[in-house]
């Protein structure tokens, strides 16, 4: 077997390390879908007992924001009271920075800021994690609805802290 080494083979080795390409190498791909398939799939595992509302793949999901919210709404139906909190904590979370809740600079931008994201709230159902499920289902199908009227964001996303 000859054990010498070729440019061809040297080359193959640079590129896949991603040294010899314009692009990102294969490892270093973001694929947003899959992260927050990733994340919703493990939602009730590492919680804290202070704060049981957040998991890192809650978190992790807050952190996306936005693309992760028609994936968190579903939830609202999971047979888990557990599941349903964090992610209405998520949700609500997402929704209000979205909406600019927590980017006010004094009281009486907080106070408006306040103002509307209630208002959106119950415009939306109020969704609530302990609501019955006929109630989540509907406000599901408000929220599904407000999604689809906004527009979308082009720019990608950042990946969730591991």
């Amino acid at each position: 077997m000859n054990r010498t080494v070729t440019p061809l083979w040297l080359l193959a080795v640079v590129v896949l390390l991603g040294g010899g390409c314009k692009h990102k190498s294969i490892w270093q791909v973001y694929d947003e879908k899959r992260e927050i398939a990733r994340l919703a799939a493990c939602m009730d595992q590492d919680w804290d007992r202070t704060y049981p509302d957040i998991t890192p793949a809650s978190a992790g999901l807050l952190e996306i924001g936005e693309p992760a919210l028609p994936t968190l709404l579903p939830m609202m139906l999971d047979e888990r009271d557990m599941v349903r909190r964090r992610a209405q904590y998520a949700i609500i979370q997402i929704t209000a920075r979205s909406t600019g809740r927590y980017a006010v600079k004094n009281q009486a931008e907080d106070i408006a800021a306040a103002a509307r994201f209630k208002e959106l709230m119950a415009e939306l159902g109020n969704l609530q994690w302990d609501a019955p499920r006929e109630a989540r289902a509907a406000a599901v199908v408000k929220w599904k609805n407000w999604l689809a009227s906004r527009p979308r964001a082009t720019e990608p996303k950042k990946p969730a802290v591991r």
